[in-house]
């Protein structure tokens, strides 16, 4: 038997989320104003600053992060994830069934969020907002449906400048729309796997054992 200590971070605001003043290993965010009368959150919220982590998100330009924080929550109780990544240890990628891309940047030191920024090149340019799958590579994006179609995104243009994740608008992005053999007029899960290069791609679906083509792989 061993014990694993840990630290668990909310990226939220919601009051509903029940940590005790005294749970030293439980954090979420607070607004400027909450009120830190009672001396057990007053020692939390001077235990956390002396550790180089954030109380209260600050909402300076250009980061504007308590709202861009407040945005996410509301995407997240609105809308689907249908694809979330790390792309290294500091950045993760989600995106929503609406085509929304939010790129969060994470201090590694802190685990608290330094930056988001919304994507929003591929809102209203899904075919569907029943998205199966999605893949993102450095010079590709796919998005599959519960139908016979995928979105293939071309980037012609870096991903990354100085370090940084670009948005798609700026990348000389083109849309190409792949039509799939297999059965049709089915509503069937198309999924999908990048191998490492991000060269190949493989598309696969559940089938039935009366299926015409019970297997019909496309790369």
């Amino acid at each position: 038997m061993f014990t694993l200590l840990s630290e668990v971070h909310f990226w939220s605001f919601n009051d509903v989320i029940g940590i005790r003043d005294t749970d030293f290993g439980a954090f979420r965010y607070h607004e400027k104003k909450a009120s830190t009368d009672s001396p057990f959150t007053l020692g939390k919220k001077t235990y956390v600053e002396k550790r180089g982590m954030t109380w209260t998100p600050q909402n300076k330009r250009p980061t504007k992060l308590k709202d861009t924080l407040k945005e996410l929550e509301e995407y997240l109780e609105t809308l689907r994830v249908v694809f979330h990544h790390w792309r290294d240890s500091c950045t993760l990628q989600l995106m929503f069934n609406s085509g929304l891309l939010a790129n969060i940047t994470v201090s590694p030191s802190s685990g608290d969020v330094l930056e988001i920024v919304f994507d929003k090149f591929m809102v209203g340019k899904l075919l569907s907002e029943y998205v199966s799958d999605v893949c993102i590579t450095n010079t590709h994006a796919f998005c599959s449906y519960n139908d016979n179609q995928v979105t293939l995104v071309y980037f012609n243009k870096p991903v990354v400048k100085h370090g940084s994740l670009r948005k798609w608008s700026s990348l000389d992005t083109k849309l190409v729309v792949v039509e799939l053999a297999g059965p049709s007029g089915r509503r069937l899960e198309r999924k999908l796997s990048v191998n490492k290069s991000g060269d190949m791609v493989l598309i696969w679906w559940r089938c039935t054992r009366d299926e015409v083509y019970p297997w019909s792989p496309q790369v």
